[in-house]
């Protein structure tokens, strides 16, 4: 693998990372606008994450693929997941 491929799969890294960031930040929002409108908070919990790049690399390789930024993005379908607990609903 050359060094612009590197370049490119670390870039796509960098960009789930500030998209995980973005989401938290505007779930955030929602959440405090629906405290102050109905007087309560129904999320406990909410956590976000990005495939590390090892599971990344597994994930590849178990689907017999090369690691390449395409087929990160190709076949990699959980690169990034947020999840909200309540026990309100």
């Amino acid at each position: 693998m050359d060094t612009n491929e590197l370049k490119r799969i670390e870039n796509i890294m960098h960009k789930y990372e500030y998209a995980k960031e973005i989401l938290e930040t505007q779930i955030d929002v929602m959440i405090k606008n629906f405290t102050y409108q109905h007087g309560y908070n129904p999320v406990e919990h909410v956590k976000g994450r990005i495939k590390s790049e090892e599971s990344i690399k597994k994930k590849l390789e178990r689907h017999q693929k090369e690691y390449t930024d395409d087929n990160i993005i190709r076949y990699v379908k959980d690169r990034k997941s947020t999840r909200q607990n309540s026990s309100h609903w």
